[in-house]
């Protein structure tokens, strides 16, 4: 990617910050919306991020006022950003669409996808991100969903169930949070 188009994309994400910040312009969620999508389109990974994470707040509101439509649009539209987002290598956006992933909120079907919720679980987990080990290992521990064995990282490496948990264990140890929680998470595994 060329300077100039580099120097574009960062101009657009920080316009719209000012627009989502009411700072110098008026504050206009729409406004920032449209900067962050176009910086987004023309590669720069944390106006991805930015762009899912006002989709995901606009769904929630269309959801509150009945506007079925919407809400289902907006939340596969945040899915595709946070995906690229992830893509780039940004740890929140990993574990954004893992949560879209695991409830099939980001889905076209609407159907959950367990071993895509892990892998971007996982990929967080690896980069030291606490609410993906406490995701993945809920999503782990949860009765009510069929059992994820193992799935393939992103990596393409097969993740075992056992050295998830290993892996999980390790990183929990030495994350912050409490130890009850800790415990609680192992418990699960």
């Amino acid at each position: 990617r060329s300077a100039a188009d580099q120097g574009e994309a960062d101009a657009a994400f920080q316009l719209g910050r000012l627009y989502e910040q009411g700072v110098g312009v008026p504050h206009d969620r729409t406004a920032a919306l449209e900067q962050y999508l176009y910086a987004a389109k023309i590669g720069h990974p944390k106006a991805a991020m930015f762009a899912g994470n006002l989709l995901h707040d606009r769904a929630s509101h269309s959801q509150s006022s009945g506007d079925t439509e919407s809400y289902f649009k907006d939340l596969q539209h945040a899915a595709a950003m946070f995906q690229k987002a992830a893509k780039a290598g940004m740890t929140e956006a990993m574990n954004a669409l893992g949560i879209l992933l695991e409830d099939g909120r980001g889905r076209s079907n609407g159907e959950a996808d367990f071993i895509g919720a892990a892998q971007w679980y996982y990929e967080a987990c690896k980069k030291g991100c606490s609410e993906a080990h406490l995701n993945l290992a809920l999503l782990l521990a949860n009765d009510d969903q069929p059992p994820v064995h193992s799935f393939r990282a992103r990596s393409g490496e097969v993740i075992t169930l056992q050295e998830l948990a290993e892996f999980l264990e390790n990183h929990l140890l030495t994350s912050s949070g409490s130890d009850d929680d800790k415990r609680d998470i192992m418990s699960k595994l």
